[in-house]
């Protein structure tokens, strides 16, 4: 799975297949040509970040997980 499993496509980053470097050289070309993009890219990674890997959430994750082991005892 590798990086699909944290990267939405398009939205908050850009993903190539792992054994095509001209894919990647033309998907960096297009960031280095486009400021916006990769400002809106930047932006949409940062806010899935925050909502699934900064200490909030990954807590809350972890409360509801221990709560559920702790309800099937």
């Amino acid at each position: 799975q590798g990086p699909a499993e944290l990267i939405t496509g398009g939205t908050d980053g850009v993903l190539v297949p792992v054994d095509e470097p001209e894919a990647f050289g033309r998907a960096m070309a297009a960031l280095l040509a486009d400021a916006t993009r990769r400002t809106a890219l930047a932006a949409a990674g940062r806010a899935a970040y925050e909502a699934r890997f900064a200490p909030g959430p990954v807590l809350a994750q972890w409360r509801a997980f221990l709560q559920r082991m702790g309800e099937n005892r």
